[in-house]
């Protein structure tokens, strides 16, 4: 069995148990959290209200793509799936006291609109955080997008980094590689210093790591025979993470076997800073292809 098989076993539990009465969605909680359950001919997907966290997608026929903990906290942030950073990535420039990765991933979203968008559908969430206003507009069909769309509601100007920080489901770390980075430049947070990656990228080792390209990412899965495409846009950088072979407490080594981190950010190359009515998008799509082995 997959390390990372554990993980689908609640949401498989809670597809089972939804009443969709010919709808696409369904509401339903776990672990203290709203969740919204999300079923098509093509697709199912699971989203908490939560962070509007894209929790779980899986198209038709495929394994899934994302993987989740099942280790939930009682309060705060959900490990897996794609949580939202926002307005700030990692520890708040000044006050150590806020939040890591910024209020997105533990505020209520509200669900603005749900639309049918040709064999896809569209969910489109909005927060409102002081003068920052996010839009989340999430595209779910045979592949998915999020488009992160920030408005400077004040009148001052306001810093903002933000990152897509995308848990992708694999079938083993040591199977999985990056193979678009080679030859990038890269900030390695384990030891502060400013390299250049030399061939592809593997994840059996802890990993944080800034690359400021703006190439789409390609995560090759050489069990699954998977490339998980991630195409880009309004990112100065790409961010891959691992915390290693020993996890981490809400992903014991079990469960961190299962996943590698390849994240879309902005404002981490280069600082961001968003005038008074100025808006600014940041948008990643994936899709899928098989993995043609030589």
């Amino acid at each position: 069995m997959s390390p990372c098989a554990q993980p689908l076993a609640p949401f498989a539990a809670l597809f089972a148990q939804a009443n969709f009465n010919q709808s696409p969605l369904a509401r339903s909680h776990w672990q203290g959290r709203e969740l919204l359950l999300v079923q098509t001919t093509h697709m199912q997907a699971v989203v908490s209200v939560q962070g509007a966290q894209l929790l779980h997608f899986q198209p038709s026929g495929e394994r899934p793509w994302l993987w989740c903990s099942t280790l939930w906290p009682e309060k705060g942030a959900i490990r897996g799936g794609v949580p939202v950073c926002w307005p700030w990535f990692g520890p708040h420039a000044s006050d150590k006291s806020l939040p890591a990765h910024g209020w997105a991933r533990i505020s209520q979203w509200q669900l603005l609109d749900v639309l049918l968008e040709g064999e896809a559908l569209l969910l489109n969430w909005q927060l409102r955080c002081a003068d920052y206003q996010a839009q989340l507009q999430m595209r779910l069909g045979q592949t998915f997008s999020l488009k992160l769309i920030t408005q400077n509601l004040g009148g001052q100007a306001l810093p903002l980094s933000q990152a897509l920080h995308a848990y992708w489901q694999v079938s083993f770390i040591d199977n999985a590689c990056e193979t678009s980075l080679a030859d990038a430049r890269y900030h390695d947070k384990l030891d502060g210093e400013h390299k250049q990656q030399l061939g592809t990228v593997r994840f059996n080792q802890p990993l944080d790591r800034v690359y400021f390209a703006e190439k789409t990412l390609c995560l090759h899965d050489s069990v699954w025979r998977r490339q998980l495409l991630i195409d880009k846009h309004g990112s100065d950088s790409s961010v891959l993470w691992h915390p290693g072979r020993q996890g981490l407490a809400d992903a014991p080594p079990v469960l961190a076997a299962g996943f590698v981190c390849a994240e879309v950010a902005d404002g981490l190359a280069e600082p961001c800073v968003l005038q008074p009515g100025e808006r600014k998008e940041l948008i990643m799509t994936a899709h899928s292809a098989p993995l043609v082995l030589e």
